[in-house]
């Protein structure tokens, strides 16, 4: 992995729970620049799957990631949901295969069934489009130990795995204790929310989250190359 310590680093991730038959999910993500972590989000959402915090957590981050765009260096978003990261970086190009001008109204898998949160994955491909600045994407294996050999060279093994890349065990330490950060944090966040005698449930629906602008086969080009698979 060629740009870690000199780069802004994001970490999503989500927790989730269930209330009385309803899973509620805490979204969140931190950004870290040089082991100092600079902004930080947590969103509690009622009635929403592990995979909808998962994506939304990516979203958040994201959104929080580009506002550093203008400091020149890189930007890297990192996740150990592999359906959100390869559903940006993998999946969406067999999702898109008609080679025209016209606009994208929804993304279909290859067992004809609609994407799941899809408005979440065109919001985010928006963000980096408008922005127009090269953001890395990158899955990581949760939930590991920095401490234990075997989970060391599962971690490295499994990123190099993942996403092509090789990475030296002092990255891959830091990228452990991060992801274990937000982790944390949402989980925290989520008890303590739900806990409160002033939940309800009602004032944590999913946000709305639309994607506005046109979204075409040309446009998802220009995004491809944005986040280096071109």
């Amino acid at each position: 992995m060629k740009h870690y310590f000199n780069a802004i680093n994001c970490f999503t991730d989500a927790s989730k729970t269930n209330i009385n038959g309803v899973d509620t999910v805490c979204a969140g993500y931190a950004v870290v620049y040089q082991n100092q972590i600079l902004d930080t989000g947590l969103k509690v959402v009622y009635d929403a799957t592990s995979m909808y915090g998962e994506k939304l957590a990516i979203y958040m981050g994201m959104d929080a990631l580009l506002s550093y765009a203008k400091y020149d260096t890189f930007l890297n978003l990192f996740s150990d949901s592999q359906v959100g990261i390869f559903s940006l970086r993998n999946w969406v190009f067999d999702w898109v295969k008609k080679k025209d001008s016209s606009a994208i109204k929804s993304f279909v898998n290859s067992s004809k069934v609609p994407v799941a949160n899809q408005e979440i994955l065109m919001a985010t491909i928006g963000l980096i489009n408008a922005t127009g600045v090269h953001t890395s994407l990158y899955h990581i294996r949760g939930h590991m130990n920095p401490h234990k050999v075997s989970d060391m060279k599962t971690f490295i093994e499994a990123f190099a795995r993942f996403n092509n890349e090789n990475m030296t065990e002092d990255i891959a330490r830091e990228l452990i204790y991060y992801n274990d950060v937000v982790d944390r944090a949402t989980r925290d966040h989520l008890f303590q929310t739900i806990g409160s005698p002033e939940f309800n449930p009602r004032y944590y629906r999913k946000p709305r989250v639309v994607f506005n602008n046109l979204l075409n086969y040309n446009i998802l080009m220009d995004y491809k190359e944005l986040i280096g698979l071109c």
